[in-house]
């Protein structure tokens, strides 16, 4: 019996040292790709916030409605700026897309590629558009006029040489949390919120 007990193999104290390291370095790793997500959530949401800013000044500064225009069909989601050759220029109503039939959908996009024909692309920004990369991504639009956050198609956020713009909210995700932009119709600036995923598990 005693044999047995002494042919025992056990961990000895450097393997054990050796383990935490291992496990402390994981751990680390983990808090450092959460960290580094947050890092490019940030900067996105900046960059899209630029945009905006860009935007408005343009309408203003150019007398011509102005948009960001974003395509939730890419693979990455992307948006460009756009300007039309108007400053009164006449806007469809938005609508609810997933409540759209096949006819009433064939009906709106040809609407909205009249519209679309009415825009180009700024002069500042026209040789590419701005693609969200993953991990990270648009997940949809919110208006006041629509009751559901729309991602088919193309979703517009208008600009005008008022001063004024379309009030909307973006919604931005990545693997560990999502954020809100919000945009106010009449104040020039933006609000972001942070959502983690773990505060909606149940």
């Amino acid at each position: 019996m005693k044999e047995n007990i002494l042919n025992q193999k056990g961990f000895s104290l450097l393997e054990i040292l050796v383990a935490m390291a291992l496990i402390a370095v994981v751990m680390a790793g983990l808090q450092f790709g959460g960290s580094k997500q947050r890092d490019i959530l940030e900067e996105t949401i900046e960059n899209f916030d630029r945009a905006i800013r860009y935007s408005q000044n343009e309408a203003i500064l150019l007398g011509k409605v102005t948009r960001i225009k974003i395509d939730f069909e890419s693979a990455p989601v992307e948006y460009v700026i756009e300007q039309s050759s108007k400053s009164n220029l006449l806007l469809g109503q938005k609508v609810d897309l997933s409540k759209l039939s096949l006819r009433e959908r064939e009906e709106w996009e040809a609407s909205n590629k009249k519209t679309n024909q009415q825009f180009s692309r700024s002069s500042e920004f026209a040789d590419e558009a701005f693609k969200v990369e993953e991990p990270l991504t648009i997940v949809g639009m919110g208006h006041l006029s629509i009751e559901k956050v729309q991602d088919q198609g193309d979703q517009s956020i208008y600009f005008y040489p008022s001063g004024t713009r379309e009030a909307a909210i973006i919604f931005f995700s990545s693997e560990n949390e999502f954020a809100a932009l919000e945009i106010n119709a009449f104040s020039p600036k933006t609000r972001v919120l942070y959502h983690n995923y773990t505060e909606f598990e149940t």
